[in-house]
């Protein structure tokens, strides 16, 4: 009888085989037509995906390589209480919750801002248990609020967009030369609109790289970058457009540039920033800034020790155990890959870390109590939740705010933009006890200084048995073997995890999480062994190949305040003299 197959041994067999080549798989799970106020949301389906929860953890990300952010929610709305549970690959930042609390606190301030602009017009009550469309976002409500979590946003990340534009900009500099030559300057229709997204972003990232910047030059390049991402989501919804100008235009490279990734890229940061916006705009998401935050972290997972095959005759041995002997006639194909895989991990001892999303999940499973047994909130959200809580949402207010917030919550946006800045500088960098899962309390609304620590107190405790919401927070797309342990997972009964989706790489070393259930160990060899042999199959090896399908995202509708737009056009178009005559000189 073969001895029982390790989840390990088989993800560096499939990182070795398949490395990180996108595997057949979906990049993006279920995805729906609507867009509501920054959640995707179809009542045909209990699946839905959270862009608010991707942007926060996108906003995260401060490092320029290797870190991944992973986050859960909490929701206890008749409370009025709401937690975010943060996991890294790594430590946890100290920066982070600190950061994340100003963020909330004024996004809460905006979300004031548009409930009072709403609560104006002429029928302020139309919007109670809203559950249709948001209505269109003001463009001039609120604008000082939005440049300055804008400025907040790309002020943390600052390293990741300066890495992000040194990958992109040159070679899409070279490409729209390219272009422009080709077409004589003549540029219609999508190509004008690419050539114009190109300026903008150009634009945006020469103004992001001074070394300092005024109040005018945050709100200039947020203008920018807003009517540059909308030029670009026009281009990146002609798929085929993408492909064949990136195709005619990649002489003398070999290979074509990746025009629509480029773009998307580029754009990514702003439009997780307007996610956010949409949010805090919600009618029907209105709840969420009506609730004390708190922010907990989720302590670094320990290595794992692995010790893989040594020889070639034991990786031969995992695969026939796989492949059941099932080769085509004559094919030495698994004695070669054997001898590769040997010579690959030639020193087979390792420690793999537990990814970001898996470490969350594991976490989650070891303390919010038994009650998750029964089910969890993903089904319901926050939307759904304010059945539970009485009154309309501009006349609620949250106990604890204080006379402070309730005289910022009066005042104008220059005036709520300023406390909230001076929130930022609270208590929240000081008020994080050390601990098991290191809680920092995150309620400061940026307008009175509510932020205080969180101790090892009967609030965490209560929310302990607050099951978390299915969707997981991700700075970045799933690998293919936490794909796998998540769906694994979920079989099991009880509650059930989901991200928005693998980009189908096999990542190594890769650690499986702790849970050692054997059932759930069982599945993930099983899983894992489905897909080798697939692969096999789709390379001839055992059988013929089959085809695999692709699902594309979706973008976000960008508003710009009254004359910015006008601005932010002018601006790019002066720039494209400078551009262009840049390469003459």
């Amino acid at each position: 009888m073969d001895p029982p197959l390790d989840p390990h041994h088989l993800v560096a067999l499939m990182h070795k085989t398949i490395g990180h080549h996108h595997h057949n798989v979906s990049r993006h799970e279920d995805v729906v037509e609507q867009v509501v106020g920054g959640i995707i949301d179809d009542s045909n389906t209990n699946r839905r995906t959270f862009p608010i929860l991707d942007a926060l953890a996108s906003i995260s990300v401060s490092e320029p390589r290797r870190q991944v952010v992973a986050l859960a929610l909490q929701l206890r709305s008749q409370e009025r209480r709401i937690r975010l549970t943060i996991a890294e690959n790594d430590d946890v930042k100290d920066s982070l919750v600190p950061y994340l609390t100003r963020v909330w606190g004024k996004l809460r301030a905006l979300s004031d801002e548009y409930a009072g602009q709403r609560a104006a017009g002429a029928d302020p009550q139309r919007l109670d248990g809203f559950r249709g469309d948001s209505p269109s976002i003001p463009p001039d409500v609120g604008l000082s609020l939005r440049v300055d979590i804008f400025r907040e946003i790309f002020q943390y990340t600052m390293q990741k967009n300066q890495r992000r534009g040194g990958k992109w900009r040159h070679r899409f500099a070279a490409l729209i030369r390219q272009l422009h030559k080709v077409r004589g300057g003549n540029l219609h229709g999508l190509e004008k609109e690419l050539e114009s997204a190109f300026f903008g972003l150009e634009r945006a990232y020469r103004l992001l790289s001074k070394q300092s910047l005024t109040e005018e030059d945050w709100q200039r390049i947020m203008a920018i970058m807003s009517v540059a991402a909308d030029r670009a989501k026009l281009i990146t919804e002609d798929n085929w457009t993408c492909e064949m100008l990136a195709n005619e235009l990649k002489d003398p490279e070999p290979v074509p540039f990746p025009l629509r990734r480029a773009l998307a890229k580029l754009t990514s940061q702003y439009r997780h920033f307007f996610t956010l916006v949409a949010f805090a705009h919600s009618p029907r998401l209105r709840l969420a800034f009506e609730c004390d935050l708190s922010i907990d972290t989720v302590p670094k997972s320990p290595y794992r020790s692995v010790q893989l095959p040594s020889s070639a005759a034991q990786w031969k041995s995992i695969i026939d155990n796989i492949c059941r002997g099932d080769y085509r006639g004559g094919e030495d194909w698994p004695d070669q890959e054997a001898e590769d895989l040997a010579s690959v991990f030639q020193t087979p001892a390792f420690s793999a870390r537990i990814h970001c999303e898996c470490a969350l999940i594991e976490y989650l499973e070891n303390n919010t109590g038994e009650s998750r047994r029964g089910g969890n909130a993903g089904g319901s959200g926050i939307a759904e939740s304010r059945n539970a809580v009485s009154g309309s949402a501009s006349s609620r207010s949250v106990a604890g705010r204080g006379a402070a917030s309730e005289s910022a919550a009066s005042g104008s946006a220059a005036a709520r933009g300023a406390a909230s800045r001076g929130a930022a500088s609270g208590s929240a960098a000081g008020g994080r006890p050390r601990g098991r899962g290191r809680g920092g309390r995150g309620g400061g609304d940026g307008r009175g200084g509510r932020e205080s620590g969180l101790s090892g107190s009967s609030e965490s405790d209560d929310m302990r048995s607050v099951p978390a919401f299915s969707y997981i927070g991700v700075s970045k797309l799933s690998c293919s073997p936490c794909r796998i342990w998540i769906n694994a997972y979920n079989s099991l009964g009880g509650p059930k995890f989901y991200t928005r989706g693998s980009h189908g790489k096999w990542y190594w070393p890769w650690g499986m999480p702790g849970l050692e259930a054997q059932q759930l160990r069982t599945r993930v060899v099983q899983a894992i062994c489905h897909e080798y042999i697939e692969h096999q199959r789709s390379h001839n090896r055992l059988r013929n190949a089959f085809d695999s399908t692709d699902a594309s995202s979706q973008g976000a509708q960008v508003p710009t305040d009254s004359g910015g737009k006008e601005m932010a056009e002018s601006d790019a178009s002066a720039f494209g003299p400078l551009f262009y005559g840049s390469e003459a000189s």
